[in-house]
């Protein structure tokens, strides 16, 4: 046969090869036809390859020591190292994985067996570096190695974690997952493929079969054994690229694979930007015509290298409103992770996570559809006959066309720099205007103030004097009294409660306060409200015990959740028969008409009676019951602050023995939907009103 003749069969060879034995055939009847000798001898190359070749398919020294039923397919039953074989669940151009369980502990799970099916020296160096790869990758969304050896013919497994799943792409299908659920579920894969480019590790054949997704929703990536290192100093590694060997799917190659090229991290980006086109809109970028069988494999690698991909929006089986939702960012996305030259796709496959997070949370993303000069060049650079010729017609013609507009584009010129300076004169005059009616609005607000601060000076100034005569009636009666500490304190008392008292007069009482004045009334001379002076309250807070010396409260910087120190409060004896507090009150006005919640961690111990944490505004409260003894704890309380509000308090008591911890507390306004925590009268015969 002549040299044309054998290139021939040597390309329908490479073309037929990695097909089934139906499509082979088929393939084979339409290239071949009328020419019986091709036929012939591409046959005689197919079962060539087939037989087992004792110096080209097994490692250097080991021909002589394995058999051919040693090189088979394992049955279910049989043994490999300490792992029974159960059944065969994948294969590969590597080799095969089965499903197995030590032979030693049946029934207590299931792992995945690979052992290599042909015996070259090149696939065995590629098996031992696949498991050099894994041994090194500890991540939740890649499948981990367990263990390795070699077999009874001295062919080298390895054994992983048994994933349970279905193909990323048959999983949403079945599940029928919304966009933003694919996303989520692809950033999973994401993540995975960015921590082992961490590890200085390329996957190279990213695909659906490849991908597995859990019931719990987990997307688990498996088969690193056309991984590439990218550590230079790995040896017998780093420098083997293997390309000849076609280690990739062809559908889910980058141009750059196609082309026997470099790979690198930008070429895994590709093959994901390819997995989401198929996740979003059911089909693959590239594809041939199904009518065109013979070539189908070809045009679709020519198609890669050559053309641009539609948009995922316009792909052919996409339904009108996935249409919709993929108009716009998403398109641009998928189509920058798509293009051609590495340097123009996301740098990162961290980047692409980022863009893809950015579009979930409705931000400004960085991917941006091509320009019309970029397209013009591609378009030029394909077709540059035609562009030739349609330059030259255009230049002829615009030749004449040009003579005769000079003026008139002058003229135009002129009218429209005209327009544009009246148009800058309104635009100067309109903020001028502008700033003027703001510096009198600032100018009112300014006047405003100053009179409302003079008023609240002298009502300070009014305040003071009335304390200042309260103080020294104190200090005269004490005075009086003989100066006992017993008679300080009764007098301090009713010092505060008559300070009270005035502050109501002004009508300037805070409710907080007003509740405190009530209960000092009502309790009459007996009541006690004190204060440890050896307490280590935290600054803004304020705090109270009903009996002295029953209580403790301060920091404590070895029990806390997130911060440096949390706040406690514990008891001091076995049953105490009062209670204490801890209060934080500040002004209600800027949620006057909303609705707020607080927020805090709390951990109890031996709480027998009553502890709690309160949110109050004016005659709206919610709480939060604590007992028993638990760790930290989130609880929530929401209110609405009614429109007379004056303070909002947030408040940790406790009533009986035991001990609370609080930290991390966090108020914030929120909206309507969020229930707000109602609580109830504590009367036991409290019923609801009848409808």
């Amino acid at each position: 046969m002549t040299a044309e003749q054998l290139q021939r069969a040597r390309k329908l060879f490479e073309t037929v090869s990695d097909e089934d034995a139906a499509v082979r055939a088929a393939l084979l009847k339409r290239e071949c036809e009328g020419d019986p000798g091709l036929l012939a001898l591409v046959e005689q190359m197919i079962e060539a390859d087939a037989r087992v070749q004792p110096v080209l398919d097994q490692p250097q020294g080991l021909a002589g020591d394995s058999g051919p039923d040693d090189a088979g397919t394992l049955q279910a039953g049989d043994r490999v190292g300490p792992y029974r074989i159960v059944r065969e669940i994948g294969a590969g151009g590597m080799g095969a994985v089965y499903q197995a369980e030590r032979a030693s502990d049946p029934g207590g799970g299931f792992v995945a067996v690979k052992v290599v099916r042909w015996f070259s020296s090149e696939l065995s160096r590629r098996f031992q570096q696949e498991q050099a790869i894994l041994s090194g990758l500890q991540h939740p969304n890649i499948a981990r190695l367990l263990d390795s050896g070699t077999t009874g013919n001295r062919s080298p497994y390895f054994v992983m974690e048994y994933v349970e799943g279905t193909p990323i792409d048959s999983y949403c299908e079945e599940k029928g997952v919304s966009i933003e659920g694919r996303i989520r579920l692809f950033r999973q894969v994401c993540a995975a493929v960015a921590y082992s480019h961490q590890h200085l590790v390329v996957h190279r054949d990213l695909k659906p079969g490849n991908i597995l997704v859990t019931a719990d929703g987990t997307a688990m990536l498996l088969d690193f054994g056309i991984a590439k290192l990218m550590d230079p100093v790995a040896p017998g590694l780093a420098t083997q690229t293997l390309t000849r060997l076609r280690a990739y799917t062809p559908q889910y190659a980058s141009p750059e694979q196609i082309r026997g090229g470099a790979t690198s991290t930008l070429s895994d980006v590709y093959s994901l930007g390819v997995l989401l086109y198929e996740l979003l809109t059911g089909e693959l970028p590239f594809s041939a015509p199904v009518d065109q069988v013979v070539h189908q494999v070809h045009e679709a690698l020519r198609r890669i290298c050559e053309e641009e991909p539609p948009k995922p929006s316009l792909a052919g089986r996409g339904r009108k409103e996935r249409r919709r939702d993929l108009t716009g960012e998403l398109d641009n996305i998928v189509l920058k992770a798509l293009r051609k030259e590495p340097e123009r796709r996301y740098a990162s496959v961290e980047q692409f996570d980022e863009d893809l997070r950015r579009y979930l949370d409705q931000e400004p993303v960085l991917a941006q559809t091509d320009s019309i000069g970029y397209r013009a060049r591609k378009f030029a650079a394909r077709h540059k006959g035609g562009v030739a010729a349609g330059l030259t017609m255009v230049l002829l013609l615009s030749g004449g066309v040009v003579a005769t507009s000079i003026e008139a584009g002058i003229a135009r010129e002129e009218r429209a720099r005209a327009e544009l300076q009246a148009r800058e004169a309104e635009s100067q005059r309109r903020v001028a205007e502008q700033q003027r009616a703001e510096a009198n609005v600032q100018r009112a607000l300014a006047e405003q103030r100053a009179r409302e601060a003079d008023r609240e000076r002298a009502n300070a100034e009014r305040r003071l004097a009335e304390l200042q005569k309260l103080a020294k009636g104190v200090v005269r009666l004490y005075d009086a009294n003989g100066g006992s500490a017993q008679d300080a304190s009764a007098l301090i008392a009713e010092n505060v409660r008559d300070s009270l008292l005035v502050l109501r007069q002004e009508r300037s009482l805070e409710p907080g306060l007003e509740d405190v004045l009530d209960r000092i009334e009502a309790a009459g001379p007996s009541s006690e409200m004190v204060n440890d002076p050896s307490w280590e309250v935290p600054e803004g807070w304020t705090a109270n015990e009903t009996k002295l010396h029953e209580y403790r409260v301060g920091r404590d910087s070895g029990v806390v959740h997130s911060g440096k120190s949390s706040l406690f409060l514990k008891s001091l004896v076995a049953r105490p028969t009062g209670s204490v507090k801890v209060v934080q009150s500040f002004i209600a006005k800027p949620y006057l008409g909303k609705r707020v919640r607080l927020t805090a961690f709390v951990k109890s111990e031996a709480v027998v009676r009553r502890a709690a944490l309160d949110l109050v505004a004016s005659f709206d409260a919610a709480t939060a019951k604590v007992a028993g003894t638990t760790s930290w704890k989130k609880y929530e309380v929401v209110v609405n602050v009614p429109a007379a509000s004056d303070t909002i308090r947030i408040m940790l008591m406790l009533e009986g023995a035991g001990a609370l911890w609080a930290d991390d507390f966090t108020f914030e306004q929120v909206g309507s939907s969020v229930p707000i925590t109602i609580k109830r009268p504590e009367n036991l015969s409290f019923t609801e009103p009848q409808q």
